[in-house]
């Protein structure tokens, strides 16, 4: 029985953060048209331990055949477009991760791009990309107006550090309180349209393409066995 094993980056070393990171990502997956079809979504805490955890997976994988690793991280900064998909090349993910100062990662033997996928440039920018979700979600007291809406269609050249400065000032009025990652960011995770953010990230639909097609690999190697 071959599985597909998604490694996130997110909710920190308590176990109920990482309960609700885990549901955020899975619902956010079933809204994309996971549903009935769904990796298993691990939530590793900080990002080292996600490339960690990876990594073991790998060696996994390679000795007993029966899963695909995928990781998903925040890339933190601006992705240049050399690592991005052109006319004649491919996505270079693990490229982006071995150039980047703070991580030089190695792609783990027997692993290809498709099986690493980034948030750029955090996870906070995908909630950004569904306005009216925050609305809702926040109620009285919200307002956008010092969102960074001059990025047009491209949320992934808004700056980490502008971003949360940006979602705490359009929060910090509702009763929920201001923007806060530990009590906020999975339950929106939660409700955010997958479309709204496909359409203005190119990372991000490429991840959800790539995992779907995976699936289907892990899919059609349980058949053929």
């Amino acid at each position: 029985m071959v599985e597909v094993y998604l490694y996130v980056e997110g909710g920190g070393d308590a176990r109920s953060t990482l309960d609700e990171c885990r549901k955020g990502f899975r619902c956010f997956l079933e809204r994309a048209g996971f549903q009935g079809k769904m990796p298993r979504i691990v939530a590793c805490g900080g990002r080292s331990q996600t490339y960690d955890r990876f990594c073991t997976k790998v060696k996994e994988a390679l000795k007993y055949k029966d899963c695909i690793p995928v990781m998903l991280i925040d890339s933190e900064k601006a992705v240049g477009s050399q690592y991005e998909r052109q006319e004649m090349t491919m996505w270079r993910p693990w490229d982006f991760l071995k150039d980047s100062e703070g991580d030089q990662w190695i792609r783990p033997d027997g692993t290809e791009n498709n099986q690493c996928h980034l948030m750029v440039r955090c996870m906070e920018s995908w909630l950004l990309c569904d306005i009216d979700n925050l609305r809702s979600f926040y109620g009285q007291g919200f307002s956008d107006v010092n969102l960074a809406q001059e990025s047009g269609n491209n949320i992934e050249t808004i700056d980490k550090e502008r971003l949360y400065s940006d979602l705490k000032k359009a929060t910090e009025r509702c009763s929920k309180g201001k923007y806060n990652k530990g009590n906020h960011s999975f339950k929106l995770l939660e409700t955010t349209d997958p479309q709204k953010v496909t359409d203005r990230s190119g990372w991000a639909l490429r991840f959800i393409s790539d995992l779907k097609d995976i699936m289907g690999e892990a899919k059609k190697s349980n058949y053929d066995h």
